[in-house]
């Protein structure tokens, strides 16, 4: 009975991976592709993952005709792999064009605020920029909805990509050009109130940033793995690239 249900159980692996293969050919960004579509099947491809080891298991039990009453063990014939989640190719395809299309977008938002930049302006302003309100807004409307429509580590992925992505771009005109010897900058002529009102918009983004932090910790957060600066598995620590991009500079 074992070897038959592990060649049944083989078998229906091998039927799934050929499915689960055909996933993110058919999932490439197109006319009409949103973020919200990409979100779904990021939690789609955590459901069929879930999914595919109740198939593997069903097709041994079938294999050998025990009915869901009897004792069959598909775990201790080895009929049934722990780690195996043929659907990660879905989810890996869904987050590329997930945070291809946010980036994309604040890239948008922030362009225009860098084009009408005035570095050199007569006072200082009093609040962030309309550029840097908008990309806060959009960006808190993106990032919440993450938090409970994907599972938690593809929304700190999402948020941890999106912040560095925006720290580095608004300090982009003040940085110098690798292509160019690292010897100039977009900017040639900035004045202290010019660099008060960048430090305007990088003081929003950080407090957003700092809320997001707590948002997308709320279901997994330890106070063991806080206290350990060190660990990878550190929902805050990822989260934290924000501010300390912003400050390199």
């Amino acid at each position: 009975d074992g070897d038959i249900a592990r060649e049944a159980a083989g078998k229906c692996r091998k039927c799934v991976e050929t499915l689960a293969s055909e996933f993110p050919k058919r999932t490439s960004a197109r006319p009409g592709f949103k973020e919200s579509h990409a979100m779904q099947l990021v939690k789609d491809s955590e459901y069929l993952n879930n999914v595919a080891g109740t198939f593997e298991r069903s097709a041994a039990r079938a294999a050998v005709g025990s009915t869901a009453d009897d004792t069959f063990d598909a775990n201790a014939l080895g009929c049934h792999e722990p780690d195996w989640r043929p659907f990660s190719g879905l989810e890996r395809d869904a987050m590329t064009s997930l945070i291809k299309m946010v980036t994309e977008r604040v890239d948008e938002l922030l362009e225009t605020s860098s084009a009408q930049s005035d570095w050199a302006p007569d006072a200082p302003n009093q609040s962030a920029s309309d550029a840097c309100q908008g990309t806060v807004v959009y960006l808190d409307g993106i990032l919440r909805t993450a938090s409970v429509v994907v599972p938690k580590r593809n929304a700190r992925e999402l948020a941890a990509s999106v912040f560095e992505h925006v720290s580095m771009k608004l300090m982009k005109p003040l940085a110098p050009e690798p292509s160019n010897g690292g010897s100039s900058s977009e900017v040639k002529k900035f004045t202290a109130f010019g660099v008060r009102n960048l430090e305007l918009d990088l003081t929003a983004l950080e407090t957003f940033a700092d809320s997001m932090t707590v948002e997308l910790a709320k279901d997994d957060y330890s106070a063991s793995s806080a206290n350990n600066a060190y660990n990878a598995n550190n929902p805050l620590r990822s989260l934290g690239r924000l501010r300390g991009a912003m400050r390199r500079p």
